[in-house]
């Protein structure tokens, strides 16, 4: 399991300056290793929508240590893929449910492998 970094308080670095952003990835990052001994090497932005990532994150992110950070975008990711922008999918019963409601191991490979908007 990893323990994957956030800000404090889920502050939008679109909304704050890099000085606030990086105190607020700091104060997370601070508070991880205090609880589990472990510093975080993977982070979520909050909201995580391209409109909510500024352009100072990325490098404010690496600084601090960060290997990838993801959003909330849907999507998969390849090789060129910037690995603080990676995209994922939010996989969800509704999502992937056959047709007795129970959640189906083909339609998520199916969804994984070929993503389509009626997922």
């Amino acid at each position: 399991m990893e323990v994957g970094g956030h800000t404090h308080r889920h502050v939008i670095s679109t909304m704050v300056t890099p000085v606030e952003f990086k105190r607020e990835v700091c104060k997370s990052n601070q508070l991880i290793l205090d609880n589990t001994g472990l510093k975080s090497k993977h982070f979520a932005y909050p909201n995580g929508r391209q409109e909510d990532i500024s352009v100072f994150s990325r490098q404010i992110l690496k600084d601090e240590g960060y290997a990838s950070a993801v959003t909330t975008m849907e999507g998969s990711n390849n090789i060129h893929t910037d690995l603080f922008l990676l995209k994922r999918y939010n996989v969800s019963k509704d999502r992937i449910a056959n047709p007795w409601g129970n959640a189906s191991k083909a339609l998520f490979t199916t969804m994984l492998a070929n993503p389509i908007k009626l997922h």
